[in-house]
């Protein structure tokens, strides 16, 4: 395990993102209460993950959505509220972006 400080911070904001992927995000919130600039924060995510933290987040909720859709019968509605989106049709629009499908087809077979 890193002993990098900064790593510890970003593995700290990811596991509490995880964990919390039905609420809203603040950057400033995450940065405040992990005592470090915004800027340092969007600039260790990136350099850590590979990813911007809010294109990071995206990816963490649509892998989610994937699985809850492909092992539970839980609405569509309700597993779109579960990964953050209070929205069913921006739900919809970012799936069908990130997958080039609907989570219909996903929640029927129909995925490739």
């Amino acid at each position: 395990m890193s002993t990098n400080r900064h790593e510890q911070v970003i593995a700290s904001i990811s596991e509490y993102l995880l964990l919390n992927l039905n609420k809203p995000v603040s950057i400033s919130q995450l940065a405040h209460s992990h005592y470090i600039s915004e800027s340092k924060l969007k600039q260790d995510f990136k350099k850590y993950k590979h990813l911007s933290l809010i294109n990071w987040l995206l990816e963490q909720r649509m892998q989610k959505a994937f699985q809850l859709l492909e092992q539970s019968d839980s609405k569509i509605s309700d597993i779109a509220e579960e990964v953050g989106y209070s929205n069913v049709s921006s739900f919809n629009r970012e799936f069908r972006k990130h997958y080039a499908c609907s989570p219909q087809e996903i929640r029927h077979g129909n995925s490739e």
